[in-house]
């Protein structure tokens, strides 16, 4: 009886935690080809670094995450010569789900002696919860969408440069 309750709910658990460390992987992805978009001089940190918020510290991830997507917005701005990336959700997102992190830490010790506090609380995570997760997912679209349009940008200048070799002929 019990590994019939059991089965399910563990596969369901398991593909939750593989989903999500695939997600973190893509993001990850996203976010070092982002970096790797953005020309040398540009570059303000190495883009293989984002993979430090696999270590796993919970709020050190979140911080970590949150310095380098600004970091990466910045230098894609500064690349692109205006603005391109999305900086503002940089530091939105990943300080809501720090705030979140705070809120359920809390709630857990701190609102025991009050159940219809705790439960607004609970609520209150479970809202902005969802509100950082579309956040991260505009983020997530965002910093693709700049990333794409910086290596338009660099491959089109790139061909106009090519195309000037800085010959000059007068016989035409």
């Amino acid at each position: 009886m019990s590994s019939a309750i059991f089965g399910p709910v563990f596969l369901i658990i398991l593909l939750v935690i593989v989903g999500g460390i695939l997600l973190a992987v893509f993001f990850n992805l996203t976010l070092q080809r982002s970096m790797a978009a953005v020309s040398k001089p540009n570059q303000s940190i190495e883009p293989g670094l984002i993979w430090l918020n696999f270590i796993p510290i919970p709020i050190l991830n979140t911080v970590w995450t949150m310095v380098f997507g600004i970091m990466t917005c910045k230098a894609m701005n500064k690349d692109a010569g205006k603005k391109i990336a999305p900086i503002n959700l940089a530091i939105v997102y990943p300080s809501l789900s720090l705030l979140i992190s705070v809120l359920s830490f809390s709630s857990s010790f701190v609102f025991r002696s009050s159940r219809d506090l705790g439960e607004a609380v609970s609520l209150g995570v479970g809202l902005l919860s969802i509100t950082t997760i579309i956040l991260w997912i505009i983020f997530w679209v965002q910093i693709n969408v700049a990333k794409n349009k910086l290596k338009t940008m660099n491959v089109s200048s790139t061909d106009a440069e090519s195309l000037d070799s800085g010959f000059v002929n007068d016989e035409f």
